[in-house]
C-alpha cells in the first residue's frame, strides 16, 4: 500500500507518455506512508519515521505517533 501512495504522489506531476521521473523517488522531504513518513536516498538506503505502540490490556496504544514528514528532523 505504501508503494501505491508513493507512485500516486510522484504521478501527480508526471505527464503520460514521458519517462517516469525516477529522480522524484529521492525527494528529501519524503512521502507519507500508512504508518509514518519514509524517504529514499540516492544510494538506495531508506529512512522511516515510525509510530511507537505498546500493548496495554490486550490493545495497541500509540505511545508516540509517527511524524508526517521529515521537516524539522
Amino acid at each position: 500500500m505504501t508503494s501505491v501512495l508513493l507512485v500516486a504522489r510522484v504521478a501527480q506531476t508526471w505527464k503520460l507518455g514521458t519517462r517516469f521521473p525516477v529522480d522524484r523517488l529521492v525527494d528529501p522531504e519524503g512521502f507519507i506512508g500508512i504508518d509514518g513518513a519514509f524517504r529514499f536516498f540516492p544510494n538506495g538506503v531508506s529512512d522511516r519515521m515510525i509510530e511507537v505502540q505498546e500493548v496495554q490490556q490486550g490493545k495497541f496504544v500509540t505511545i508516540d505517533a509517527a511524524p508526517k514528514n521529515f521537516l524539522g528532523k
